[in-house]
């Protein structure tokens, strides 16, 4: 825990996220217990939160905080948890903590160069989307900050086919959501550890800061809600459409219901009768549609 808690802790921790009493060590016999210090506390054990009494074996991997990661060693038992490598790195603990929050990751042989890229800027990105949650905490700028991947199809203004990592803030009082480009986050994230190293500091002009130089603050602006296709083969037959569709977000979520409308119209607008119609189709002259979403 923290040097300023009410009794000095054995291993000393400091930075984001650090309670005064954050996690507890306790030995019965030759087990060695993890548990969390007070509610709330944030750890992770192999990308895991840890919520209760936890037990430990060899080469654990241990996150405390935001940016505090270690590796247990049990001196007397070398039996490790059911998929820890020979050899542990960074990189290795946070494909752990993607896979815990629903990324697929892979080894490298394994992924097309998009994927593999991909996956490198999702890694990149989570421990500074964690740093930028635990400022946003500490701060009391009541926004939550995640990574998503958009694919193409699921953005198709984009004119990418290949997946976007992107990171999404929300916020937390109202439910407003903005989506951030990856350049765009760690500029941002630049702006938040100079703030917070202010805050530190005591600089009382935060207080009364700007809301456009605030980092954690962003206009309103329109967001894709999703996407969805339609077909319209009919339409080649003279046959009106009303057509039920699903406006789905990049997580193929349903999240609007929609009816789709097509019928085919004068030059001035008015709906053809159906007679008047098949004439036109079998003369093969031009006609006119008119689409309506509701």
């Amino acid at each position: 825990g923290r040097k300023d808690g009410e009794t000095v802790p054995a291993i000393c921790l400091s930075g984001l996220s650090i309670q005064k009493s954050h996690a507890i060590f306790a030995r019965d016999g030759e087990t060695v217990i993890l548990r969390p210090g007070v509610v709330g506390a944030k750890t992770k054990v192999n990308g895991q939160t840890l919520n209760g009494d936890r037990t430990l074996m060899h080469q654990d991997r241990i996150l405390f905080g935001s940016n505090h990661m270690y590796v247990y060693y049990d001196p007397v038992n070398k039996e490790t948890a059911e998929g820890t490598p020979e050899q542990i790195d960074w990189e290795f603990a946070q494909k752990e903590i993607a896979q815990a929050k629903g990324f697929q990751t892979g080894a490298d042989g394994q992924l097309s160069k998009e994927q593999q890229l991909a996956q490198e800027q999702v890694l990149e990105l989570l421990p500074m989307v964690s740093e930028s949650n635990a400022i946003s905490e500490e701060l009391n700028k009541h926004k939550s900050f995640e990574v998503i991947l958009i694919s193409g199809a699921a953005n198709p203004s984009e004119g990418s086919k290949g997946t976007k990592v992107m990171v999404k803030m929300k916020n937390l009082l109202n439910g407003n959501t903005w989506l951030w480009e990856r350049g765009k986050f760690m500029n941002r994230r630049y702006l938040m550890q100079d703030m917070y190293q202010r805050h530190l500091d005591g600089d009382e002009t935060l207080k009364d800061m700007p809301e456009d130089e605030d980092p954690f603050w962003d206009p309103p602006c329109e967001v894709l809600i999703g996407t969805s296709s339609a077909f319209l083969q009919a339409l080649g037959y003279g046959i009106d459409m009303d057509d039920p569709i699903l406006i789905t977000d990049y997580k193929g979520e349903d999240q609007v219901k929609c009816l789709l409308t097509f019928r085919r119209v004068t030059r001035q607008g008015s709906v053809w009768e159906r007679s008047t119609l098949w004439r036109i189709l079998l003369s093969c002259s031009a006609n006119h549609i008119i689409t309506r979403l509701r």
